[in-house]
């Protein structure tokens, strides 16, 4: 028994073209998909959560969202 024509298969000049947009279509899904995750990581925050200043309220739909409030000294603009 050709165990290598078994694994491999015949050769034809059609392959390694079928090969290339096998892979190119498997790339473009994967890109699609996952592009969001890749191009806009959000950085690590530079606070704790014992930073002065951090307040943490909830939206309307239910998101989480932390800000910072520094408060204008008395008598100076904000």
């Amino acid at each position: 028994m050709n165990w290598r024509r078994i694994l491999i298969g015949k050769w034809s000049w059609k392959r390694p073209f079928q090969s290339i947009i096998a892979i190119y279509a498997i790339l473009c899904i994967i890109v699609f998909f996952f592009a969001d995750r890749l191009i806009f990581q959000p950085p690590t925050a530079s606070y704790g959560a014992d930073f002065p200043g951090l307040v943490h309220f909830q939206t309307d739909a239910g998101e989480d969202i932390a800000a910072v409030e520094f408060p204008a000294a008395p008598g100076m603009p904000t």
